[in-house]
């Protein structure tokens, strides 16, 4: 007897970059990234009320890894030649 297995339900994953925040008083400038990462239930590219934050995604500038926090929040420097990724 053969059984087939469920397919499991795929929900798109969003990176939306929230801010890049320029901090003028450190003696060198000094760039923050931050963004949210979060499930794009409907898949138009946009967070809508309803679509939660993903916790504990890898996000990284190569240079550094951090985890989204409970609400899919991440925040990492950024350099010059950095590239974000998740």
């Amino acid at each position: 007897m053969i059984t087939a297995s469920p397919i499991p339900r795929r929900i798109p994953v969003c990176v939306g970059i929230a801010a890049v925040a320029l901090l003028a008083a450190a003696p060198f400038s000094a760039a923050t990234v931050r963004g949210v990462v979060f499930a794009d239930r409907n898949g138009d590219g946009r967070r809508d009320p309803g679509e939660p934050g993903l916790k504990d995604v890898l996000v990284s500038n190569q240079r550094q890894i951090v985890k989204t926090d409970l609400g899919g929040r991440w925040e990492l420097p950024a350099t010059e030649s950095a590239i974000t990724s998740v």
